[in-house]
């Protein structure tokens, strides 16, 4: 089970973000709670495809479980598909295939492990979505590059679900998009991205 399509070309995400965060299309109206050591950062608030976000492999949820997935020995079973999933070699979770698409598939898997797991209403996020829809709480957090800050387990099991040929209500299935905050500038890099998640 691999994330929906192709995740697109790195390059081309950077320049639609910037052209969607120009200065006035759309205005700064926004806000993350912390970033560059600043608190109720304004930021824009934009609308982009899934293709053009990317899973963050630093993400805390998946950090033990990616050593756990590479050092394995035995086949895994995608939890919403039972499709079975060959361990990923040696280095497939190494930060500079952040933007791979082989690294963003088995990411999604591990993410979609996370998806599956009891929460504390009781339902598991793919339950939650089936019954609720797409209702953001919170809309994700992305940076310049397109990754995502929070909000990684929802992507992957949106995607994954919409693989599976479920419809969820508040996601166009043909042409899936999300609204996104996107950071005002690069910032600190990894350790503002962890102050912030």
């Amino acid at each position: 089970m691999t994330r929906r399509g192709n995740v697109q070309e790195r390059h081309l995400v950077l320049e639609r973000i910037e052209t969607d965060t120009r200065q006035g299309s759309p205005t700064m109206d926004s806000r993350i709670p912390i970033w560059n050591g600043d608190y109720d950062v304004r930021c824009h608030q934009i609308k982009l495809p899934l293709n053009h976000l990317f899973l963050r492999l630093g993400n805390a949820r998946t950090t033990d479980t990616q050593i756990a997935f590479t050092s394995s020995s035995h086949d895994f079973h995608h939890p919403l598909t039972g499709d079975l999933i060959t361990p990923p070699g040696p280095g497939t979770f190494d930060e500079h295939k952040q933007f791979e698409q082989e690294t963003q598939n088995m990411q999604a898997v591990l993410l979609c492990i996370e998806a599956d797991r009891r929460r504390e209403d009781g339902n598991t996020l793919f339950e939650t979505l089936r019954q609720e829809g797409w209702r953001p709480k919170e809309v994700p957090i992305i940076t310049r590059e397109g990754v995502l800050i929070n909000g990684n387990s929802r992507v992957a099991a949106i995607e994954a679900m919409l693989n599976a040929g479920e419809e969820i209500d508040g996601i166009n299935s043909a042409n899936p998009q999300i609204e996104v905050r996107v950071v005002p500038n690069v910032g600190a890099g990894e350790a503002d991205i962890q102050t912030l998640e």
